[in-house]
């Protein structure tokens, strides 16, 4: 079985807002948007080719990382492993 979206957000959209990159210390980073706006310009300057997510320790002192990002509106986050995996 191939899967084709995680929480059902297809992988083609992630594919289009992070890249696995081996030197970043989560292991992806965020691609930039294209587009003249005032927002995507700040938002390329902020995030674009930068580290993607956040540590996260859980309560039994697991390290993992974890990504939010916005789709359809809402919110939604991943551990990276998840997103990888796809």
């Amino acid at each position: 079985m191939k899967l084709t979206s995680i929480k059902r957000i297809p992988i083609e959209y992630i594919q289009s807002i992070l890249k696995i990159d081996p030197n970043s210390p989560s292991g992806l980073t965020w691609i930039p948007k294209e587009g003249i706006s005032r927002s995507i310009k700040s938002w390329n300057s902020k995030h674009a080719n930068k580290k993607a997510g956040n540590k996260h320790i859980s309560i039994q002192k697991c390290l993992s990382w974890k990504i939010g990002f916005r789709y359809l509106k809402k919110y939604v986050s991943f551990k990276f492993a998840n997103i990888i995996f796809l």
